[in-house]
């Protein structure tokens, strides 16, 4: 009879991998009804404690930067599809939220999801001690951290045919105080809008300071 493994039984509950583990091995971090849930099936699957190598939950740090919390809305949604994939990949999410390097722990964690800037920008320093490491922000040519963007261009199209499906012919970029307009990532995201207009003739966009 194959032997019945942790994985099994998260598949068949429909929990994470973490919970389950949790459950089985007597510690805190699991509701008293899931872990009811958990400990039925396990014994309906005939699961033993016994030779079973012990498992290690999988954690996966989002470190938000604490200094651009004004972007809030941004974050939620960061947070928001971060939780979602862990569930999916039966890990753990922890969130840090700081913006130095020396407050993130680094102790049994399988990976790191960067989704802002640091205080510091030695980032050689911070690939080597947040390893393995995603960054969601756009990085100096050359670095060696994995980093995955949106197309700002596209997005300057989305925020245009937005508005003009709600209705609005009428429209404007606005460049704010300390806006850096000059910048590849602001300008490409005003081209996109520009273009996106330009598929409608009766769309009138305007730049306003």
């Amino acid at each position: 009879m194959k032997r019945v493994t942790i994985a099994d039984i998260a598949a068949e509950t429909g929990m994470s991998v973490y919970a389950v583990s949790r459950t089985l091995s007597g510690k805190s971090g699991v509701s008293d009804s899931s872990r009811a849930y958990i400990t039925e099936i396990a014994e309906r699957m005939g699961y033993s404690s016994k030779s079973q190598p012990e498992m290690k939950p999988r954690v996966i740090r989002l470190v938000i930067p604490s200094l651009d919390l004004g972007a809030g809305e941004h974050y939620m949604n960061v947070v928001s599809g971060a939780e979602r994939q862990a569930r999916k990949m039966g890990v753990s999410l922890e969130i840090v939220t700081t913006n130095r390097l020396e407050d993130i722990p680094s102790d049994d964690c399988c990976g790191y999801i960067l989704a802002g800037e640091l205080e510091t920008d030695d980032y050689s320093r911070i690939a080597k001690i947040l390893s393995p490491l995603v960054a969601l922000f756009y990085l100096p040519n050359g670095t060696q951290i994995d980093s995955i963007m949106f197309s700002d261009h596209e997005v300057g199209g989305q925020a245009c045919q937005s508005l003009i499906e709600a209705g609005h012919k009428q429209l404007a970029v606005v460049r704010g105080c300390g806006t850096n307009f000059s910048s590849p990532s602001m300008q490409a995201r005003v081209d996109g809008f520009r273009i996106e207009a330009e598929k409608h003739s009766d769309v009138l966009v305007q730049s306003l300071s």
